[in-house]
């Protein structure tokens, strides 16, 4: 698996003065700069759409409590699912509900015809990135399982495991080391061009790892005219 220390490898082909050995005198701006590069992709990251750089994580609901406290590590939603309390497997997935404070009893249509109200197991949710509002209102403890794109712990040392896969190495160090040489008057906006030179093509590539069948077109609601 593979380290910081393997990016500051990367880092020194692209810039052979730094002294990137351990103890060196740029050991410790470049551990910042590599947290910084680190934070920029996961911005990137964090606007894809769902599936890119996926994984999961579970919350629970506690009963008689309308909320759920968000996680800060998820920065993309993609998708709800209320788990089986014994298999702890998928069982449904929750309808998301864009009005704010939907959640309570008196629903807009056609929600009101579709998700019940009371108190129960989840079925509908409204969220804020403070937290999560359950409709109805939890009748005890539901595990449900967040899909979403969950940012790394930050690096703390040349030790510390790289957080994504070898590909991204070279766009992290090509980041650290200009974002190292960058000068008191460049302008901050530089930083964000460079975040979109280093990483959109590779999240690009990213966004389309499964090619096996051409993705359908899906109609959600049906109207007339």
């Amino acid at each position: 698996m593979s380290t910081i220390a393997d990016v500051y490898d990367v880092m020194s082909l692209i810039d052979n003065e730094l002294d990137l050995s351990s103890g060196g005198s740029d050991e410790t701006r470049a551990l910042v700069a590599v947290k910084v590069a680190q934070r920029y992709f996961e911005t990137l990251a964090a606007a894809m759409p769902a599936g890119v750089l996926q994984t999961t994580i579970t919350v629970a609901t506690a009963a008689q409590t309308e909320t759920t406290t968000w996680t800060a590590s998820l920065k993309r939603l993609d998708a709800v699912w209320v788990l089986d309390p014994v298999t702890l497997r998928p069982m449904y997935r929750l309808k998301r509900i864009h009005e704010t404070g939907g959640h309570v009893p008196s629903l807009p249509w056609p929600l009101q015809l579709s998700l019940p109200t009371g108190t129960g197991a989840p079925a509908g949710y409204y969220a804020n990135t403070a937290n999560f509002y359950w409709m109805p209102l939890p009748d005890g403890i539901h595990t449900l399982r967040l899909y979403g794109f969950v940012t790394a712990a930050a690096p703390t040392s040349r030790a510390s495991t790289f957080a994504y896969a070898d590909e991204c190495m070279a766009p992290f160090a090509a980041f650290a080391v200009k974002l190292m040489a960058m000068g008191v008057a460049d302008a901050d906006g530089d930083l964000t061009a460079l975040a979109d030179t280093c990483f959109r093509p590779l999240l690009r590539g990213m966004k389309k790892f499964d090619r096996s069948e051409p993705i359908p077109r899906s109609y959600s609601y049906a109207h007339e005219t």
